[in-house]
């Protein structure tokens, strides 16, 4: 896709790396020549500078890279073009894309709770064990399997881990059976 881009990428990553050089001479040779005052306005003027030469130098370099499919480097040129915004705006945008999942990865457990308080009320001390184990071990288990399947794989990994906890919640119906009640070789938690 940016194949017939490559020259303009090569001239502008070029560039961008030769004037981030040339401002760091200009800035070493205007604060030895200039009066004391001056350097903190060379201080005020030298970040935003580099920081759009650098990011012309990143640019350049993320598209001459070669990706498998456009998508990687849409994503990542996007990402760059919002590091500007001020902080209110990046919060906001954060706040958006991660509340719909949080909301929706955190509705299993409380119905789970409200539909086992309804039928058995003592095992919900167990619950919350299990739920504090899970998080603990899962987290620890999600690390492993990033660092020796990818994560790409651990997230579809957990994807999967969810959906099967979905259909155990689908397949199984607390409604109609009765409460677990004490026997021989059977524990049930008392009240």
């Amino acid at each position: 896709m940016f194949h017939d881009w490559a020259n303009l990428f090569e001239i502008t990553g070029a560039a961008g790396a030769q004037l981030i050089g040339l401002v760091f001479v200009a800035v070493t040779l205007g604060v030895g020549l200039s009066a004391p005052q001056a350097a903190d306005g060379i201080r005020a003027f030298m970040t935003p500078t580099l920081f759009n030469f650098g990011s012309v130098l990143f640019q350049a370099v993320l598209m001459l890279a070669p990706w498998p499919s456009s998508l990687a480097p849409g994503v990542v040129l996007i990402v760059t073009a919002l590091v500007g915004l001020p902080l209110p705006v990046k919060m906001a945008i954060t706040a958006g894309l991660i509340a719909p999942l949080g909301f929706v990865m955190g509705m299993p457990f409380p119905t789970g709770l409200r539909r086992l308080e309804q039928w058995h009320a003592p095992s919900v001390r167990w619950a919350w064990s299990l739920n504090a184990a899970a998080s603990v071990m899962g987290s620890v288990g999600a690390l492993v399997c990033a660092i020796y399947l990818g994560l790409i794989q651990t997230l579809i990994l957990g994807g999967l881990f969810y959906l099967a906890a979905l259909a155990v919640v689908a397949r199984v119906n607390t409604r109609d059976a009765a409460a677990p009640e004490t026997g021989p070789g059977r524990v049930v938690l008392g009240n």
